[in-house]
């Protein structure tokens, strides 16, 4: 083998052990410094969404007993049971349970609908309150 062809093999072994070399040096850089990090943020994120996941269910929950608590529910549920129904004192309750939810939907934007279902009847909706347009809708005695 003449002297230049030694030389072009020669020129050839560095190029291909020094790719080598700096490729395993890469890989070795990427796993141990590179991956570590991410999956670091990506644990950090996910702890975050959960803590704000969790406040927002407790505030919802803290809202809904709120609103379940009011005078005015209790009295609508107690009024409905005594038979029979007067629908003028109906009819002022659900307005005051309306207004409530209404001031209750402006407050939280993320909420789309709030409503009142009777437990007997079938589940029937006694009262809704819908962020479209705050359209309110009661249902009425005896509608189902």
């Amino acid at each position: 083998m003449t002297l230049s062809g030694r030389l072009a093999l020669a020129m050839v072994f560095l190029v291909v052990v020094t790719t080598g070399a700096l490729s395993l040096l890469t890989y070795h850089f990427v796993t141990e410094s590179l991956i570590p990090r991410a999956l670091e943020r990506l644990e950090t994120k996910a702890a975050l969404g959960a803590t704000e996941l969790e406040g927002a269910l407790t505030t919802a929950r803290q809202d809904l007993l709120a609103i379940q608590n009011a005078v005015v529910v209790p009295q609508r549920v107690a009024t409905r049971s005594i038979a029979p129904i007067v629908p003028e004192l109906d009819e002022q309750l659900r307005a005051g349970i309306a207004e409530r939810f209404v001031a209750a939907l402006r407050g939280k934007p993320a909420w789309h609908r709030l409503r009142i279902i009777g437990a007997t009847d079938g589940g029937r909706e006694l009262l809704r309150v819908d962020r479209e347009g705050q359209r309110i809708e009661a249902a009425r005695p005896g509608r189902v």
